[in-house]
């Protein structure tokens, strides 16, 4: 009797298709803070999905995503900000139901993907600024600050996400 066993991967750039950046808690911008995704005509074709709510109400911060925010948007009375929704779509919206259950015992398991990063990576003092060709996670808060430019593939923040000051963040 011959038997052959074999491990197969299934890899995953992101969480859905088309997101940017997923937070699992509250996304919170200040100063001139941005996010910016790849845009086509002119128009969004990433998006930023906080499992919390997104918060921009000091400064003057800026999104080229489309947004989405479980417990809406919070912004000044001068922002003009549009909020695209507030559902965050079920990962059973874009995957059977046999890899969602794959994808979440594995998350619960190791929940890693890509390089871990923190705020004690450097470039997240100074000086600032971060370029990561490839996807990204944190385990915990992730606090992106000042006047650095900060470059991910994708990033995936566990908790709370924090974008203030100058910094630019371009997910590509």
């Amino acid at each position: 009797i011959k038997t052959e066993i074999s491990k197969q991967s299934i890899g995953v750039q992101t969480l859905a298709p088309g997101v940017a950046v997923y937070a699992g808690g509250d996304v919170s911008m200040t100063g001139s803070a941005s996010v910016t995704g790849p845009t086509q005509n002119g128009q969004p074709t990433a998006a930023l999905y906080s499992g919390g709510k997104i918060i921009t109400d000091g400064g003057n911060p800026s999104i080229t995503a489309f947004t989405y925010a479980r417990n809406g948007l919070q912004k000044a009375n001068w922002q003009t900000f549009t909020l695209t929704g507030t559902t965050v779509p079920p990962m059973d919206q874009f995957f059977p139901s046999s890899l969602v259950q794959t994808l979440t015992s594995a998350s619960q398991a190791a929940p890693n993907s890509g390089t871990l990063i923190s705020n004690s990576t450097p470039g997240f003092s100074w000086p600032w600024g971060v370029n990561f060709s490839g996807p990204c996670y944190t385990t915990s808060d992730l606090h992106v600050n000042t006047q650095g430019v900060y470059n991910f593939g994708t990033l995936y923040v566990k908790g709370n996400l924090v974008i203030d000051g100058n910094a630019t963040m371009n997910c590509t």
